[in-house]
């Protein structure tokens, strides 16, 4: 029924729109976290206008209300920031998968043209029995492969749809946009200010300072205000353990985008050459100095190489998601759907 529906819809209206991942990742704001996350958001803010307009409210209250209302702001962009990392990788998952059946599909056709060669091979005298067994192993082993890569696209299809929120019948492929430039690391450690757990620490210590700030000898005793103080140290010191900690993460993070990039280099140019090549075969079959079934096989080389080239754009996309959310920097391009 849901694809007669499809079908009806289809002649009604035309073809079916390809899902692009803009479009997935719109749908990021449909998340759990993300719709925790923006409730806790609303509600910090109610709370502090209360606060604010209580006149009965101290400094240390008023204090806790903004830090909530600014922890809340960079805990909703930080699940953004992971939901955008989660789609995507669920998005990139299904063109890999497609590519892969692809690849499958092609090398079982060609294991189906080898045994046929191989029996006529025998046929006339110039091939065992063992060669016919052989290339009928080869192709049962690109049959299972087949099967596998057609179950991986339905699982890699019904993980995105259940991210989403919806069906979709095709997906687009990456649009380059999207693949931005890596910005200097200097221009990313600074976010990490607004990382949450960084943030959690810094208003301990403002919270802690306070504390210290509102005791005076004439009423608090000094072994409290010692303590108070010891606080303060204690606080601070979490909280620079807390920014080396980070700073450490997103360095790792970064490297991490930075090898990426250019392994996705390395396997533009071995497509690149992976092309050549195969028109040069192409030239060859035409010429009559190669056999068809070789011109296959370099077919499968270099649909090898375009999808090592695929996965390793995926890979850069990712990283790039990743370094964002575990960097809270907004990175241009890949910070709003």
């Amino acid at each position: 029924m849901k694809y007669l529906l499809m079908l009806i819809t289809t002649l009604l209206f035309g073809s079916v729109q390809a899902l692009s991942l803009p479009e997935a990742l719109s749908q990021a704001a449909q998340r759990p976290a993300v719709i925790n996350s923006r409730l806790e958001l609303s509600d910090a803010r109610s709370a502090l206008e209360r606060t604010q307009a209580d006149p009965l409210a101290l400094r240390f209250e008023n204090l806790q209300a903004e830090q909530r209302l600014v922890l809340a702001e960079a805990s909703l962009d930080q699940a953004r920031y992971q939901a955008f990392n989660e789609i995507a990788e669920a998005y990139t998952q299904v063109l890999s998968a497609k590519a892969q059946l692809e690849l499958a599909d092609m090398a079982k056709s060609l294991s189906e043209q080898a045994l046929e060669i191989a029996r006529i091979r025998f046929e006339k005298g110039s091939a065992t029995d063992l060669d016919v067994e052989d290339a009928q192993n080869n192709l049962a082993d690109a049959e299972k492969n087949l099967a596998a890569a057609s179950e991986g696209l339905q699982l890699a299809r019904s993980n995105l749809a259940g991210l989403i929120g919806q069906e979709f019948e095709e997906i687009e492929p990456l649009d380059a946009k999207l693949l931005i430039e890596l910005p200097p690391l200097a221009d990313i450690l600074p976010g990490l200010a607004q990382y949450p757990e960084l943030l959690k620490a810094q208003q301990g210590l403002e919270l802690a300072s306070l504390g210290l700030e509102l005791l005076d000898p004439s009423y608090a005793p000094q072994a409290q205000i010692d303590s108070a103080k010891l606080q303060v140290s204690q606080t601070q010191e979490f909280s620079r353990e807390a920014r080396r900690g980070l700073q450490l993460q997103t360095k790792s993070l970064y490297n991490q985008a930075q090898t990426a990039a250019k392994t996705w280099l390395i396997r533009q140019d071995a497509l690149r050459n992976a092309n050549a090549r195969l028109e040069i075969e192409r030239q060859r079959l035409a010429s009559g100095l190669i056999a068809e079934i070789s011109y296959r096989q370099a077919e499968l080389n270099n649909k090898q190489a375009e999808l090592e080239a695929l996965e390793a754009q995926h890979a850069y996309l990712l990283a790039l998601l990743k370094l964002q959310a575990g960097s809270m920097t907004a990175l241009e391009g890949l910070d709003g759907f």
